[in-house]
């Protein structure tokens, strides 16, 4: 009995001791060390289950691409497989860049607003719940052209327009896929397909009946949309357009007076302007729509009375040329390097040898420099537009020749009107239809067939000038005297 009592007692302490290790302290603390889960056996011929796995991002697969054009209309890019549900970036840097805006249809990409094709484009595709592809790089176009062939325009729409027994056309333009053309009595009229078929545009888009289109510049307007502006010389006057189909008249400070001649767009970064003139008067504007007028810049800078004849700007500078026919003191040139405000003379224009008047030819590219054509024959280059060369070209004369006459004697019959570039080539018209080209602007070539005497073989058939020249998407525009224009391939 003794001995059940002492059981019991010991008992007693042992569970009172248990109840007060199991009191509710937030701070009491423990030495006993927590054991590990035992490690569940799983059953013969199976295995523990595994997490779930977390797909990893699929990639979209670089596409395959390549770069088409339309001559005279627009380049495109053209890929292998079709572009439904999917997302196409192309850019102008391989860094990145500027992404150029453009639209799908099918297998192309077809771009919203064209683009200097002078740079390679970068190209990515991302496929809808699909990561974005590599990086594809796609070549500019080198293609460098032989201007030689031409095909006359016998689109009845632009024979009929233009009066084919009289009619000057002295202006060519381009803007996002369209061709314009303009001559005397203000007309114009547009083309979609390179200049192959043509619209009037009704009634006279710039000026009036007495006015003669002459040129046309690019650029970018207030809303980040490409802008053509047009210009006309005997009654002036200015328009621009977004489209190249409907034209409003340009605002300006002080009503045109004279002749407007030139024209010509700066797009470097910070530095948009517009500069056009004519009878040593300058007008600037920013985005081509509201012109402020200068009619005392050039007095002193261009010399001997001359008049704007060219105008171009390359090499951070604006560069002018003008002349006074018949005048060979009145050839002169003038440079500005802070966006038209002040003008140099360039005092060595004049070589003392060519009087030739340059009226409407000068045009730069990055790669040669600048180049000028004018009356008597004359060729000159400049790699900075401040110190120039009167250059020769290969023909019928030695390969070092003083450049040979156009059609007899007396400046008239020797003009060199226009010069213009693309993919790779200069091109220059002028007396007779005749056409020359340069691959630098230094060696010239008489096209084949042309006579340097009389031009009967001019490859622009029955036209007495050749007064504008435009280039877009690999294809030259000619337009002469008569309504006679042709365009290559």
């Amino acid at each position: 009995m003794k001995t059940n009592v002492k059981i019991l007692a010991v008992l007693a302490m042992m569970l009172a001791a248990v109840f007060a290790g199991l009191g509710g302290c937030e701070n009491a603390s423990s030495s006993v060390t927590p054991m590990e889960p035992s490690p569940v056996t799983p059953p013969p011929g199976t295995s523990p289950e595994a997490p779930p796995e977390i797909p990893p991002e699929t990639t979209t697969a670089a596409p395959t691409v390549g770069l088409s054009k339309q001559p005279g209309v627009q380049y495109y890019l053209t890929f292998t497989s079709d572009l439904t549900s999917k997302t196409v970036k192309v850019y102008d840097a391989a860094s990145g860049g500027n992404q150029l805006a453009g639209t799908l249809d099918g297998s192309n990409f077809k771009f919203t607003r064209q683009f200097a094709n002078s740079k390679d484009l970068w190209v990515t595709v991302t496929e809808t719940g699909k990561g974005e592809s590599s990086r594809v790089k796609v070549a500019a176009d080198t293609t460098v052209i032989t201007p030689t062939s031409f095909t006359q325009i016998t689109d009845t729409n632009f024979t009929t327009h233009f009066n084919t027994t009289g009619d000057k056309l002295a202006g060519i333009g381009w803007i996002n896929g369209i061709f314009v053309a303009g001559g005397n009595q203000g007309r114009a009229a547009w083309s979609d397909d390179g200049g192959v078929t043509w619209t009037a545009i009704s009634g006279t888009p710039v000026g009036n009946s007495s006015s003669l289109i002459n040129g046309f510049a690019n650029g970018i307007d207030e809303n980040g949309d490409e802008i053509i502006i047009m210009i006309a010389e005997g009654t002036a006057a200015a328009a621009w357009s977004n489209d190249g189909k409907v034209w409003t008249p340009v605002t300006v400070d002080i009503p045109f007076s004279g002749d407007i001649r030139a024209i010509v767009y700066d797009g470097s970064p910070g530095n948009k302007k517009f500069i056009m003139g004519g009878s040593k008067k300058i007008y600037t504007s920013t985005y081509g729509k509201t012109w402020t007028t200068n009619d005392t810049v050039l007095a002193t800078a261009f010399t001997g009375g001359a008049n704007i004849g060219g105008l171009a700007y390359g090499n951070g500078k604006f560069v002018v040329v003008g002349g006074n026919s018949g005048n060979p003191m009145g050839m002169a040139s003038a440079y500005s390097s802070d966006g038209g405000i002040t003008w140099t003379t360039n005092s060595g224009f004049y070589d003392g040898t060519h009087d030739g008047y340059p009226k409407y030819g000068l045009v730069y590219n990055d790669t040669h420099g600048f180049v000028m054509v004018g009356g008597k024959g004359i060729v000159m280059h400049s790699t900075n537009g401040i110190n120039w060369t009167t250059v020769a070209w290969h023909g019928a004369d030695s390969p070092n020749a003083i450049p040979p006459k156009f059609g007899g004697t007396g400046q008239s019959a020797e003009f060199i009107n226009r010069v213009a570039y693309g993919s790779g080539v200069f091109l220059a018209g002028g007396k007779n239809g005749l056409t020359l080209y340069s691959f630098n602007g230094t060696n010239w070539n008489l096209n084949p067939g042309d006579n340097q005497t009389s031009g009967s073989a001019s490859p622009v058939t029955g036209s007495d000038f050749i007064n504008g020249i435009g280039y877009a998407c690999g294809r030259f525009i000619v337009v002469g005297q008569n309504a006679i224009s042709a365009y290559t391939p």
